[in-house]
């Protein structure tokens, strides 16, 4: 995660920051998708995002 926020890419910690906060179903419907963000970001920084998201997902919804 440290190497993501150190990212040079603004857009990149703007949605890693987007992502971490919570998102509605409206929200996550109007999102841009996997394969467009894999165009917009590169796959590398998709999969740290990814990462990131699951690593999160159990302490959000308290399973162990």
């Amino acid at each position: 995660m440290r190497e993501l926020a150190a990212t040079p890419n603004p857009e990149a910690r703007a949605l890693l920051a987007e992502l971490l906060v919570g998102l509605t179903m409206a929200q996550a419907a109007a999102a841009p998708k996997l394969f467009q963000l894999r165009r917009q970001l590169g796959e590398t920084v998709l999969v740290k995002l990814l990462i990131i998201i699951l690593s999160c997902a159990p302490s959000s919804t308290r399973c162990a």
